[in-house]
């Protein structure tokens, strides 16, 4: 079949379009190929010549997501040197300002379950990279990771969640401060 890129491209964007709008509405696990193709106006024959099932799509469109913002990130990184102490989190969060609603509402309720573990092994080289160097002095230190990376997921997932009442600067700091100093400073009572 012959058909023009844009052609092409215009409809794929229109799959995956109608996809993210069911997912909106039931759940990215709960979408079928009947749902999209009805809210795309396309038969299923032409859905299957872009995707081999529902999983194909989410599949695709979640590495164009970690591909996209890999590249972002790859612009914004480009002749700097990071300090782990200070950029760390303004990172974590220019990824996920990169990603806007999808990686939020991916990680959050309604999304893919999976794509937490795929968005950590997506990060994990990238902090080793550019944060890390000496990973393999470190001990433990895919634990130390693995925990700071579910720290900043949930907490930058809970703070758009939430309407990000509070600036970016003060989510950075709080990050900090937690993964600094634990929950110490923000517990009143003493427990023997």
């Amino acid at each position: 079949m012959n058909r023009r890129p844009k052609q092409t491209e215009a409809t794929k964007k229109r799959i995956l379009d109608a996809f993210i709008k069911a997912a909106h509405e039931k759940g990215v696990q709960r979408v079928t190929v009947r749902d999209v193709t009805n809210i795309a106006e396309i038969n299923r024959s032409t859905f299957y010549q872009y995707f081999i099932d529902i999983k194909d799509l989410i599949e695709q469109y979640e590495n164009t997501l970690l591909e996209q913002a890999l590249s972002s990130f790859e612009a914004f990184s480009q002749n700097k040197t990071f300090d782990v102490e200070k950029d760390l989190f303004k990172m974590a969060l220019h990824i996920f300002q990169h990603f806007g609603d999808e990686v939020y509402f991916l990680l959050g309720d309604q999304g893919d379950p999976a794509f937490q573990h795929k968005l950590r092994s997506f990060l994990m080289p990238i902090f080793k990279k550019y944060f890390f160097s000496d990973a393999a002095e470190i001990p433990n230190f895919e634990y130390i990771l693995a925990f700071t990376m579910s720290a900043i997921n949930g907490t930058l997932t809970h703070w758009h969640e939430s309407g990000q009442t509070i600036t970016d600067d003060e989510i950075i700091s709080l990050i900090e401060r937690l993964l600094r100093s634990g929950l110490g400073e923000y517990n009143t009572k003493s427990y023997n």
